[in-house]
C-alpha cells in the first residue's frame, strides 16, 4: 500500500491505496483543515503549528510512516510542456536548465521530467518538465524526516492529475474538457483520445455556489474549446468533466456552461472512473481526491524530484571525497589478491602448454604446413580487400534514391477521393519529387498534405509554401516537394556478413589442406 499526502492550502488531503491488475484500489481517503494561515500555496508559514498538526494528523488516521509519497501544489514549482528529440536521461537532465532559462526567480533549482508520449514526428517526444527551488523542497524533506516519516517521492499536483487521467476508464478514447477545483484554483485540462493536449489554471474569486462562480467555470471550459479550435482539433469537444465541487455547485456550473456552450454535456468527474477505480473501505468523491489518488501512480525513479534533490552538489562532493579516501587502498588489496591467484593458476597452465608446444613445433611436417598456410593467408587478405571494395560500391548504388512505381502508388493513395494529383518532376541528386495537385476546397488540400506526411515509409519530409485559388478553373492549386527515404542497408549488411562467412570458411579450408599436406 502507498500513502500519499497532498499539500496545497489549508485543506490537507491523504490517500492510501495501490494498483491491482491495472485498477486503482483506494482503501483510505482523509482530509482535514490545517491551522489557519499555517500553510499557504504549498509554503509552510507557521512551522510549529503545521508540524504539530501533521503529527496529530498522522496519529489520528494511523497512516504508515514508511514509503510516503508527497504531492505539492505551489507557485514555487514551474511546469512546462515541450517537445524534444528522443534522448537519454543524462542528456535530458542537461537539456532541462535550457528550457527553464527564463525562470530567474528560482535559485539553486531541482529539475525533473516525465515522458508523456510521442511528439508530432516519429523521432520526437512530448515532455512534462518540472523545476522546483531546492530550499522549498528541503523544508518539506526536513519536516517529514523530523516526524519519522520516510519520503520516497515528491511530485507536483499537475503530474499526479495527469497520471490519474491516463488510468480512468471513462476518458479512454474521448475528447473532452476536465475541470478540477482545488480550493479557489480550477485546473482545466484539454483531453483528446487518451492523451493530454493543454492545461490552464483559473483562480475562482466568486463565492462558492453563486451564479458568478458557475460563470467563471463556464468561461474556463469555453476557453478550452477556443483553444481546441485554434489548434484544429478534429474531434468535437462535447463533454466536460467537473470535480471537486460541493453539493449544488455542479448544477449551477452546468446551467452556466450550457449558456456559453449549448452542446456541451456536463458530467461529474467521479463518473469517469468506471471500473478502473475501486474503493475497498473508503467512500469519497474522486473529484475531491483526484490529486492524492493520482499520486498513488507515482514512481521512485531517477526522474523524481526527490531523487534529483538528493543528488545535490554537496552530497555528491561528500561521496566523492569518501570514495577518493577509501577506494585506492581497498582497490589495491583486491587487485593484488586477484593477481596472485591468477598468476599461480597461469604458471601451472603455461608450464604444461609450453612443453606440449615444443614437442609439436619440432615436427618437420608441421613446419612445412605452416609455411604453406602463411602463403594462403596472404592471398586471402588480397581477395578480402577486393571483396570489401566491391561490396562498398554496391551499397552506395543501392542507397541512392530511385523513382519507381511505389512513389506513384503512394501519391495516388494519398490523393484518392480528395484531390487530383500527379508527379511533375524528380530531382535525382536530392531525392526530391514535385507534385502538382488541385482540389475543390481547402480541407481536401489539408488532408492531402496530412496523408503525404503520414507516408513515412516512402517520404522522409514534405515541404510546401502554401496553396492558391485559381478563379478561372474554380479550384485550389498546390505544389508540394516530397523528399524520398534512403533505401535501407539490410541487403548490404547481409552481403558483408556473407563475405565474412566465406572468408572464414576459406581460412578453415586452408588450415585443413595445410594439415593434410603435412601428413603426406
Amino acid at each position: 500500500m502507498k500513502t500519499v499526502i497532498y499539500l496545497s492550502n489549508q485543506l490537507v488531503k491523504a490517500a492510501v491505496g495501490e494498483v491491482r491488475k491495472g485498477k486503482l484500489v483506494i482503501s483510505q481517503a482523509v482530509a482535514e483543515e490545517a491551522p489557519k494561515l499555517s500553510i499557504v500555496n504549498g509554503q509552510v508559514t507557521d512551522e510549529a503549528a503545521f508540524t504539530q498538526f501533521l503529527e496529530e494528523f498522522w496519529e489520528k488516521h494511523q497512516l504508515s510512516r514508511k514509503k510516503v509519497y508527497l504531492v505539492v501544489n505551489s507557485t514555487q514549482t514551474v511546469v512546462r510542456f515541450f517537445e524534444t528529440p528522443k534522448m537519454s536521461h543524462r542528456k535530458m537532465m542537461e537539456y532541462l536548465p535550457r528550457e527553464f532559462s527564463d525562470v530567474e526567480r528560482l535559485r539553486n533549482p531541482v529539475y525533473s521530467y516525465r515522458i508523456l508520449g510521442p511528439g508530432r514526428t516519429a523521432h520526437r517526444q512530448r515532455v512534462l518538465g518540472v523545476v522546483m527551488e531546492r530550499s522549498f523542497l528541503a523544508e518539506h524533506v526536513r519536516r517529514f524526516h523530523s516526524l519519522g516519516i520516510q519520503l520516497v517521492s515528491v511530485e507536483t499536483a499537475l503530474a499526479a492529475e495527469l497520471r490519474l487521467l491516463h488510468q480512468l476508464e471513462g476518458l479512454r478514447g474521448k475528447t473532452c474538457a476536465v475541470g478540477l477545483l482545488d480550493g479557489v484554483t480550477l485546473m482545466n485540462i484539454l483531453w483528446r483520445n487518451g492523451t493530454f493536449i493543454h492545461f490552464s489554471r483559473t483562480k475562482v474569486c466568486s463565492p462558492a455556489g453563486s451564479p458568478q462562480f458557475g460563470m467563471e467555470c463556464a468561461r474556463a471550459i469555453s476557453a478550452l474549446m477556443q483553444f481546441a479550435k485554434a489548434e484544429q482539433v478534429e474531434e468535437e469537444l462535447t463533454a466536460a468533466y467537473l470535480g471537486g465541487l460541493r453539493d449544488g455547485e455542479l448544477e449551477i456550473c452546468e446551467k452556466m456552461i450550457r449558456r456559453l456552450c449549448p452542446h456541451i454535456e456536463v458530467i461529474n468527474f467521479s463518473d469517469a472512473a468506471g471500473s478502473s477505480v475501486v474503493f475497498s473501505e473508503a467512500v469519497c468523491d474522486l473529484g475531491n481526491f483526484a490529486v492524492p489518488a493520482g499520486g498513488i501512480f507515482a514512481s521512485e525513479g531517477r526522474r523524481n524530484l526527490l531523487y534529483q534533490y538528493r543528488r545535490s552538489p554537496e552530497v555528491l562532493a561528500r561521496r566523492a571525497a569518501l570514495f577518493r579516501a577509501f577506494a585506492p587502498p581497498a582497490g589495491a588489496v583486491c587487485l593484488l589478491t586477484l593477481v596472485l591467484i591468477l598468476q599461480a593458476a597461469n604458471w601451472f597452465h603455461m608450464t604444461n602448454r609450453i612443453n606440449s608446444c615444443f614437442d609439436y613445433m619440432s615436427d618437420p611436417l608441421v613446419l612445412s604446413g605452416a609455411a604453406r598456410y602463411d602463403r594462403l593467408i596472404a592471398e586471402n587478405e588480397t581477395l578480402r580487400s577486393r571483396l570489401k571494395a566491391t561490396s562498398r560500391i554496391a551499397s552506395n548504388i543501392r542507397s541512392y534514391p530511385v523513382m519507381d512505381t511505389r512513389i506513384d502508388q503512394a501519391v495516388d493513395r494519398c490523393a484518392k477521393n480528395l484531390v487530383t494529383a500527379k508527379v511533375v518532376g524528380f530531382q535525382s541528386e536530392a531525392g526530391v519529387i514535385q507534385i502538382s495537385s488541385s482540389a475543390a476546397d481547402e480541407p481536401s488540400i489539408h488532408r492531402f498534405i496530412d496523408r503525404l506526411a503520414a507516408e513515412s515509409g516512402v517520404f522522409s519530409d514534405v515541404n510546401y509554401t502554401g496553396f492558391e485559388y485559381v478563379e478561372d478553373e474554380g479550384v485550389w492549386k498546390l505544389y508540394v516537394e516530397c523528399y524520398l527515404n534512403v533505401p535501407k542497408q539490410e541487403e548490404t549488411e547481409h552481403t558483408d556478413a556473407s563475405s565474412e562467412a566465406r572468408v572464414r570458411k576459406s581460412r578453415g579450408a586452408e588450415r585443413t589442406s595445410a594439415g593434410k599436406g603435412a601428413d603426406h
